[in-house]
């Protein structure tokens, strides 16, 4: 784990994780390489040691937000495969159907939690660039 650890993830961000704990580091690494895949890999553990504290907890919010994202899909489902997964899905009180779809199956679950793109915008670590002719 490079960004949080367990105890961050539960005291700190104050987690409201559906998986069991024994799932919480595996969690934590996936939602670690979903935040750098969706910052096109320009976050790095160099490049975060070198921010501010301010931006480092937003990319540590961020993962947070991931990590409980992907334990209540692991709490419903028993896995996190975006793709073999239903078109709606229910947890609680909570409900969504009609995800964006992200793969060949044409069905899935939005692959990032909707809060993390409000955590990164600041860090302006989803800059792409602009594209040129």
């Amino acid at each position: 784990m490079r960004y949080i650890d367990v105890e961050y993830l539960i005291n700190d961000y104050m987690a409201d994780m559906e998986a069991e704990e024994k799932y919480f580091p595996m969690l934590i690494a996936r939602a670690e390489r979903d935040i750098e895949t969706l910052t096109s890999h320009q976050l790095t553990e160099e490049l975060f040691s070198n921010m501010s504290a301010t931006s480092q907890e937003h990319i540590k919010k961020a993962v947070c937000a991931q990590a409980e994202y992907l334990g209540r899909i692991k709490a419903k489902y028993g896995m996190i495969d975006f793709n073999t997964i239903p078109d709606s899905f229910s947890i609680g009180s909570y409900s969504e159907t009609n995800y964006k779809s992200s793969g060949a199956s044409g069905k899935g679950l939005e692959l990032y939690a909707t809060n993390v793109y409000d955590y990164l915008f600041p860090t302006g670590l989803l800059f792409k660039g602009v594209g040129y002719i």
